[in-house]
């Protein structure tokens, strides 16, 4: 469905191919990283929950940093609301 914004389609986004995942957090030091797995280990499984939309986005990234600090912006390329 999101061929057309594209000349050249990762492989990322093939069928069969693609990941769903949420990101749980951005930014964070190391040490406070073992909190967030914590608070996602206590979530009561199976999660249940409503798609409402769909979005695909480029990401540029700042070379001279590391980890999430490395991304300098991001611009929605489509966004589909189901």
């Amino acid at each position: 469905a999101f061929g057309a914004y594209f000349d050249e389609l990762d492989a990322h986004y093939l069928p069969g191919r693609w990941m769903p995942h949420c990101t749980q957090s951005v930014g964070l030091d190391p040490d406070q990283l073992a909190d967030v797995v914590a608070v996602c280990r206590r979530a009561p499984l199976p999660l249940a929950g409503r798609l409402t939309r769909v979005a695909i986005h480029d990401v540029y990234l700042d070379p001279s940093k590391e980890g999430f600090d490395r991304i300098e912006r991001m611009e929605y390329r489509a966004v589909t609301t189901l």
